[in-house]
């Protein structure tokens, strides 16, 4: 953010373009291996909140939309820093309210209402929300 604000300042837009364009891939590269090390291991991020063996075991089972849900998540942070780099933080706000009220919340509900009531489809109705922040 900090090299893309200041090629833009120097009224270098090749050079911005390319400074986000290194921390987008920057970031792409480090969240793919969180996420392949995060579905490696699924049962250490469930013991951080319990030691209850069927919570765990039913941790365990939303692997994949759990996984999807940390990189989505991540991601989108990481796509919001290109226009609050450049000082458009009105945007991000509505960008993040309307992402959050008008798609992952109503995904989560009737995910979890309609499909299934369980942790897999709560992760999975929330990275549809971050599916639609990142568009």
């Amino acid at each position: 953010g900090i090299k893309m604000s200041q090629r833009l300042g120097d009224s270098d837009p090749d050079g911005a373009k390319q400074a986000g364009g290194v921390g987008i891939l920057m970031s792409l590269m480090i969240l793919v291996a969180l996420t392949i090390f995060a579905a490696m291991r699924i049962r250490w991020f469930g013991m951080i909140f319990t030691e209850d063996e069927a919570f765990l075991d039913l941790f365990e089972k939303t692997c994949v939309p759990f996984c999807v849900t940390l990189f989505l998540m991540n991601f989108s942070v990481a796509i919001e820093r290109i226009p609050y780099s450049m000082g458009r933080t009105k945007e991000i706000f509505w960008m993040g309210l309307i992402a959050s009220w008008c798609a992952q919340v109503p995904a989560v509900y009737f995910l979890t209402k309609y499909w299934r009531n369980d942790l897999f489809g709560l992760y999975c109705g929330m990275a549809v929300g971050y599916f639609v922040l990142m568009l």
